[in-house]
């Protein structure tokens, strides 16, 4: 599994990082930032949806998740760097609706069902196993954006999907067999 961890990590890097002429900026630094508290958050997951039921895990990691987004919303806003709902920020009630169903979209589908299906998943399998196929989403993201937007996928790119698909193929082969004592 750590040889499979390595490869999804560089070919998860061949797709993410910058180019040669690119700088890395405040965008990749936070995004990397944000890969570190998701990793975290498999590994965390895989332990606890063994000990506890779906639905337990689930509502405990929407509140919190509820806690901390409503913080960060009183501190965006404290700052001044709060995007709104509003298309007139001084007026609460001037909805943007677009921006709305957005909102509801991504509450329901990106969070609450995806977050139940990791749990109810993450149950079976282990968290080594679950992040390698976490990092098919940049793969994903790359394939639908060629076949729907129509943009060029680059060698690079090519190479760090091959690198994701072959760390879960490798992460499913059994190179090694060790011996347990009653074996012996």
């Amino acid at each position: 599994h750590i040889l499979a961890v390595i490869l999804a990590a560089c070919g998860f890097g061949l797709l993410t990082l910058p180019e040669k002429t690119e700088s890395i900026n405040f965008g990749d630094l936070i995004t990397a930032i944000g890969t570190i508290f998701w990793a975290l958050h498999i590994v965390y997951t895989g332990l606890w949806a063994k000990r506890k039921d779906t639905s337990s895990l689930l509502l405990i990691q929407l509140a919190s998740g509820t806690f901390i987004f409503s913080l960060s919303l009183f501190l965006l806003k404290c700052l001044n760097l709060l995007p709104t709902l509003t298309e007139d920020p001084s007026n609460l009630f001037s909805i943007n609706w677009m921006n709305f169903v957005g909102l509801i979209y991504l509450s329901v589908f990106a969070t609450l069902i995806t977050i139940f299906v990791q749990i109810s998943a993450q149950r079976h399998i282990s968290a080594t196993r679950a992040a390698i196929i976490f990092s098919l989403e940049p793969g994903f993201a790359a394939i639908f954006s060629y076949l729907v937007l129509g943009e060029r996928l680059s060698f690079r790119s090519a190479v760090g999907g091959l690198l994701i698909i072959a760390a879960i193929m490798l992460s499913e082969v059994k190179l090694f067999k060790i011996k347990s004592r009653l074996e012996l």
